[in-house]
């Protein structure tokens, strides 16, 4: 039997260091995961990030942990 977790992703293992500036990126999902991890990383390299989710109060508590 094999579990995973939600939210075990870790941006930090990749050495993402191109600069997107001038790039915009949508994110479906951005607000937990994959997405959100994501958000951030492209983020951190100057793009413009559109953050997309079903769930608009936890894309909001997302977006602030995206930009702070």
């Amino acid at each position: 039997m094999t579990t995973s977790t939600k939210n075990n992703f870790n941006c930090s293992d990749y050495d993402l260091s191109k600069n997107l500036a001038g790039k915009n990126i949508l994110i479906t999902g951005a607000h937990e995961g994959v997405g959100l991890c994501c958000a951030k990383q492209f983020y951190r390299q100057g793009a413009t990030v559109i953050m997309s989710s079903s769930n608009h109060k936890k894309l909001s508590a997302a977006r602030n942990e995206v930009v702070e």
